[in-house]
């Protein structure tokens, strides 16, 4: 993963969580004046350039800071579907509509002048963005992908359990600004934007369990107990050792991700990194807070900010369950030997 990228964007989100929606969005308005929401979107498309892995340093250094900062949403997810079309970025603060069947999206007409009609429970974000991009089914071998203003749909807030925006959105027959058509059946579409998901939240949940286990490393050396600092007690060392190999594992299987070719199209290593790092959220956060105790819950201190977001993200495109499933079907399909096949470059 490219690290340059990340000291650049800290210098603007800080190092401390985001304690307010106020603060959250100041923060993100400043990111994405500065390019930053964008990286990843090739320049032709309206981005700011730069690969995925620069995309994944951005969202892991905004997820570092803390949850409420939706960079992933439009670097990755938002952009992975503009690219598929070769439709041109609207805004930058724009989110992608992760729509779970068919009959939930549709278009009365075509192009630009089609009218579209859509109903989507839970859009990370859609309350915030500017604009909403939809993937809609054309024919059997063809989808489309529109962009939406945000104006034009009727969005009830909800929150997830980290206090991010997860927003249920309904349109009926409403104009869409600009479309293009994606050259691949619409289950496959749905199935690149649902591994797009995926590795969006693996990046995060990894760069946010990196902070908890250096919060939690602090906290024990700090802290004593009997007179002696917490790490000196051998089931402490153990803990510890444990929590930094769940963050290592989840370092590891997202760098995997990122340095295959078949990250989106083919799901498997998407789904090697949000089966693994879905289990390290769980395990690392209750690590985290068995070790700091009562403190740990309280308000006034940052871990809940990042575990309530770690519960969150682990469910949120896919469980470590689903995505283990999708990867036991795979390798019983597969024609080569299993050693063969998960050593495969692609």
């Amino acid at each position: 993963m490219t690290t340059e990228l990340g000291p650049a964007v800290m210098e603007i989100t800080g190092t401390e969580p985001v304690s307010s929606e106020d603060q959250a969005r100041e923060r993100y308005q400043r990111l994405a004046a500065n390019g930053w929401a964008t990286v990843g979107i090739p320049s032709h498309l309206g981005g700011s350039g730069g690969s995925m892995a620069d995309a994944a340093a951005v969202v892991a250094a905004v997820a570092a800071s803390g949850p409420g900062i939706p960079i992933g949403e439009t670097a990755i997810i938002a952009g992975w579907l503009l690219a598929a079309a070769g439709l041109a970025l609207p805004e930058a603060g724009c989110c992608a509509v992760p729509v779970l069947r068919p009959a939930e999206a549709a278009l009365t007409g075509t192009g630009n002048g089609g009218l579209l009609t859509l109903r989507a429970p839970r859009v990370a974000w859609a309350s915030w963005a500017s604009h909403l991009i939809v993937p809609v089914p054309l024919d059997e071998n063809r989808a489309l992908v529109v962009t939406l203003e945000n104006a034009h749909a009727v969005i009830r807030h909800g929150v997830n359990l980290a206090g991010e925006s997860r927003d249920d959105v309904e349109t009926a027959g409403v104009p869409v600004q600009a479309a293009a058509t994606a050259d691949m059946p619409f289950k496959d579409l749905l199935a690149g934007l649902h591994a797009a998901g995926a590795l969006a939240r693996s990046i995060q949940i990894a760069a946010a369990l990196r902070r908890v286990t250096g919060m939690t490393a602090r906290y024990c050396t700090q802290r004593s107990q009997f007179g002696r600092p917490l790490t000196a007690f051998q089931a402490v060392q153990q803990q510890l050792a444990e929590l930094a190999a769940e963050s290592a594992a989840a370092d590891a299987a997202v760098t995997f991700a990122l340095g295959r070719r078949d990250a989106f199209h083919g799901q498997v290593s998407a789904a090697v990194a949000k089966a693994r790092t879905s289990q390290a959220a769980g395990a690392g956060a209750r690590i985290a807070h068995q070790l700091h105790g009562a403190i740990g819950v309280t308000q006034e201190h940052p871990l809940p900010r990042y575990t309530r977001a770690l519960w969150a993200w682990r469910d949120e495109y896919g469980s470590e369950t689903s995505w283990s499933r999708l990867l036991a079907e795979r390798a019983a399909d597969a024609d080569e030997p299993l050693w063969e096949w998960v050593t495969a470059d692609e």
